[in-house]
């Protein structure tokens, strides 16, 4: 039996109660993963985590005797917590092009979350002391997760503040984010409580650099942009700000289908841009949304060029009209060639054959009844 599955045999109820002791809300989460637990084994639908998160003792423990080894979700909204989540070094010179970069003369090629944390307290005039005096979970992967609770009516921003390093999970979007607790296990490792201090706030500072901003206003007067040109939407999608870098690519790809950039051109730069921004997904989810937002556009542009309603309507009626006519000269012809029967139309594929009849099917090339005449 291997260590993971060692530690995934163990019981997590007696961690789960230690949640609920210092006052978060929980969901059961599935064993030895981070996504929330199946309603049940033999089908692929799971919990609705952002309801079912509770601080109701009697539930935890009947959810947790049904699945002993399940790990813990922390509801980041309902327990009106703001997580800071420090992540171990992934590459060598990670910070460079950002305001920490410095950290590099002095802790090498390989900087870690918490010391990236360190430097933006600092550079905030935050107390570092302060900060690192409350509740602590040491994460699988080595990283750390630091808990503070959250001032009321204030919304967190879904943004990282330094990208790859540093992040946050608060009551930001529709359902807040959520970590895994204390006692939780998976393939990298147990999440391990460094601490049993109470969960103090946050500093201001911290709550100053993590809320939501306004949007900024929208001048009354824009510059055209000028078409026929990429380089505008590529610097679009390379300076969108985190959070905003998908639907950046979407709207940069329909404006140059708009311009009448070749798709595979903006494929090429559009996904380049994307990925130098750490998108997910990389190149593969880069070309799926470029090619989405360019049959989104053609699919627009193929009406949207006709001034009213009306004028939609009698394109449709005309379109429908040649349909017809074509497929009642089919008929026509059909019946006057030696051997044709007037009664049916041509059984192989005509040369006015449509893929898609208006109140028919979508095959092709099937034959189609018409009807008697009368005598």
């Amino acid at each position: 039996m291997s260590t993971t599955e060692q530690l995934t045999n163990t019981n997590l109820i007696p961690h789960a109660v230690g949640a609920l002791h210092q006052g978060l809300s929980i969901f059961p989460v599935q064993p030895n993963e981070k996504t929330p637990h199946l309603i049940r084994p033999d089908k692929p639908y799971s919990i609705r985590w952002s309801e079912w998160a509770t601080r109701d003792l009697n539930r935890v423990i009947a959810a947790w005797s049904y699945s002993p080894a399940a790990n813990i979700g922390v509801a980041c909204a309902p327990s009106r917590l703001l997580v800071v989540d420090c992540d171990i070094a992934k590459e060598k010179f990670a910070l460079r092009g950002t305001p920490y970069e410095q950290l590099h003369d002095t802790l090498g090629p390989l900087v870690d979350g918490h010391d990236a944390l360190k430097a933006l307290c600092e550079l905030s005039g935050g107390d570092w002391e302060e900060l690192n005096d409350t509740y602590r979970v040491q994460t699988g992967s080595m990283g750390l997760h630091l808990y503070y609770s959250w001032p009321p009516g204030i919304r967190a921003s879904q943004a990282s503040p330094i990208k790859g390093l540093v992040d946050v999970r608060g009551n930001g979007g529709t359902q807040g984010g959520y970590v895994l607790g204390a006692g939780s296990v998976t393939t990298k490792g147990r999440y391990i409580a460094e601490n049993a201090t109470p969960v103090r706030p946050a500093p201001r500072w911290l709550v100053e650099m993590v809320r939501e901003k306004p949007a900024p206003k929208r001048p009354l007067l824009v510059q055209p942009r000028r078409s026929g040109g990429i380089s505008g939407l590529v610097d679009t999608v390379a300076t969108a700000p985190d959070g905003n870098l998908g639907n950046a690519l979407f709207w940069a790809a329909r404006s140059a289908c708009s311009d009448g950039i070749a798709i595979e051109e903006a494929i090429n730069q559009l996904g380049a841009a994307y990925v130098a921004a750490h998108g997910r997904g990389g190149h593969r989810q880069a070309e799926a949304s470029v090619r989405s937002a360019y049959r989104n556009q053609s699919r627009k542009e193929g009406i949207g060029n006709l001034k009213s309603r009306s004028e939609a309507r009698r394109w449709l009626v005309t379109q429908t009209s040649l349909r017809t006519l074509c497929a009642a000269w089919n008929w026509r012809r059909n019946a006057r060639s030696p051997g044709g029967s007037p009664h049916s139309l041509h059984s192989g594929r005509s040369a006015c054959s449509l893929s898609k009849v208006p109140g028919g099917s979508m095959r092709t090339g099937s034959t189609r009844t018409c009807p008697q005449r009368q005598a």
